[in-house]
């Protein structure tokens, strides 16, 4: 499924931008200011300064924020628990592809296939791409075998979805809805996450 499709509704999931253009527009301001800094003999240091200042403050600053958002300060990507609630996700889906089959079998024939096939975009964008993005905090939290048993009905679902969104681009329908239906049994079957039992000392 493509992934440069609308973020999921319902689903708060914040996507940073990637590190490589913030990087490289810090060294453009800072050879910028070089640049200008080299121009200060052959014109006037109070128009060459301030511009140079500025190009200097604008690298600095997003070298700050790049090295911020990894250190784990302001502007960093948050916590699985502040984008997303593990928990409701599988529910969340399981209704979405109940709510798709109603609308596929209701339209006319390739009416609705576009319609749907965006909809199975933004949930892997939305919900399933965060969650494996999110594993290790997952596993962290909540133990390998909580995770492991989670997964297993998950990663059925999510093959489901994907065997969706082929049979809509091969134009098979019913063969669409019989992979939507089945992908809503799976959601549902997902195991709860707890936390295990820690003993305390």
């Amino acid at each position: 499924m493509n992934d440069d499709r609308d973020l999921f509704t319902g689903i708060p999931f914040l996507k940073p931008l990637p590190d490589l253009p913030v990087f490289l527009l810090c060294l453009t301001s800072l050879a910028g200011a070089a640049f200008f800094a080299m121009q200060v003999p052959a014109t006037e240091p109070a128009v060459v300064l301030p511009s140079a200042a500025l190009a200097i403050a604008t690298g600095l600053l997003g070298l700050e924020l790049r090295f911020r958002k990894r250190a784990g300060g302001p502007g960093k990507e948050g916590t699985p628990e502040e984008t997303l609630d593990i928990h409701s996700v599988p529910a969340h889906i399981s209704e979405t592809c109940l709510a798709l089959v109603e609308r596929l079998e209701e339209a006319e024939e390739g009416e609705a296939r576009e319609e749907i096939k965006k909809a199975l975009d933004e949930i892997q964008i939305g919900a399933l791409d965060p969650v494996i993005e999110r594993r290790a905090a997952i596993i962290h939290q909540f133990g390998m075998v909580a995770f492991a048993r989670f997964m297993s009905a998950f990663s059925r679902g999510e093959r489901l979805l994907h065997r969706a969104w082929s049979a809509l681009t091969d134009g098979h329908e019913p063969e669409a809805s019989r992979s939507l239906r089945a992908a809503a049994a799976a959601f549902a079957e997902v195991p709860p996450l707890h936390e295990p039992n820690r003993q305390r000392g």
